[in-house]
């Protein structure tokens, strides 16, 4: 599993002055100290005897490494700031419980380990963010969610949201830590596959503000549009929608229609 590697990255990283602007040779450093004590037991044993052990060995460095350096970069391209990494809510060290009525008034307590947790502090407000590793890719199905078949996410966020008073929810995501073998004779397209194989994948905020500070690098795999922003949300619907809003409440509020009828 990465998970442990990547979290005791961050737990290192955060520590650094420069966090999260770090050079790609610091990621490295720190990322040799951690490995080189974990691959210490690996000494004797087929991670180091057999060819399929270090291949498989490799393969885990390589993708540890690879995790660690797009968390980064993710992170120095957002204004969300880690909070904590494996945080537990419902256990007597970690945050409260989440707790849910059942229609026949029963309650249960849950608890739960979220993998990343990042918070906002912005003009407007303060958002939490929640971030799971996964190992292979993971998407949220809107209708698994409306059934109540996919609630992981919204579950951490909620204990998020309760566990830090005044703080509003601002997206729960996964992140997918992998690292594929990209066969491509230009090196920037290969950079480029990889970083599209590992881009943040769920559910955010539709304000134009977190979006911002969410996505300033594109960190978000589906594309957004700050519709308030647009010239064109200035230029007809500020203009047209509204005045064709104010017939429609003529409308409903007088139970008259205006076709064919002269208004003064």
């Amino acid at each position: 599993m990465v998970q442990p590697v990547v979290f005791c990255f961050f737990n290192q990283a955060v520590l650094d002055p420069d966090w999260p602007r770090l050079t790609e040779e610091r990621i490295a450093a720190i990322m040799d100290r951690i490995l080189d004590q974990l691959t210490r037991p690996w000494e004797g044993g087929s991670l180091r005897e057999e060819a399929a052990g270090v291949w498989q060995g490799e393969e885990y460095l390589r993708r540890a490494r690879h995790a660690a350096s797009i968390l980064t970069r993710f992170s120095a391209n957002a204004d969300f700031r880690i909070v904590g990494t494996e945080m537990e809510f419902g256990t007597p060290e970690g945050m409260p419980p989440l707790v849910l009525s059942l229609p026949d008034g029963a309650e249960i307590a849950l608890q739960g380990k979220i993998d990343r947790l990042d918070r906002y502090r912005g003009p407007e407000g303060d958002y939490l963010r929640v971030l799971d590793l996964k190992s292979s890719d993971k998407n949220l199905d809107p209708a698994r969610m409306d059934r109540g078949e996919q609630l992981q996410l919204m579950i951490y966020l909620r204990a998020a949201e309760r566990g830090l008073p005044g703080a509003e929810p601002a997206g729960a995501l996964y992140f997918p830590i992998q690292d594929r073998e990209v066969k491509s004779p230009d090196p920037e397209a290969a950079e480029a596959q990889r970083m599209k194989d590992v881009q943040l994948q769920g559910v955010v905020l539709g304000d134009p503000d977190v979006l911002r500070a969410m996505d300033r690098e594109g960190a978000l795999k589906f594309p957004m549009l700050t519709v308030n922003d647009a010239k064109c949300k200035h230029f007809f619907d500020n203009r047209y929608g509204t005045g064709q809003s104010v017939w429609n409440g003529i409308n409903r509020t007088t139970n008259l229609i205006v076709a064919g009828k002269d208004v003064v």
